[in-house]
């Protein structure tokens, strides 16, 4: 029987940010599935990227781009 691999907040952090590839993207999103934890700590960091994003454009004199 093959552990599966442990899944860290950054695994979780690269794939709120789109740094996964296809592959690592189902495995860490195949694992949310099973771990509500995991899935938690995706949501707060969506919203967050999602809360950041609103506030930043908000700027005026800075870039907007994130």
């Amino acid at each position: 029987m093959m552990r599966e691999a442990r899944i860290t907040a950054q695994d979780i952090e690269a794939l709120v940010d789109g740094q996964l590839d296809p592959d690592n993207a189902a495995r860490i999103r195949a694992a949310m599935g099973r771990q509500p934890h995991l899935h938690r700590h995706y949501q707060r960091l969506v919203t967050q990227k999602q809360l950041l994003r609103r506030w930043w454009a908000t700027l005026p004199h800075i870039d907007n781009r994130l």
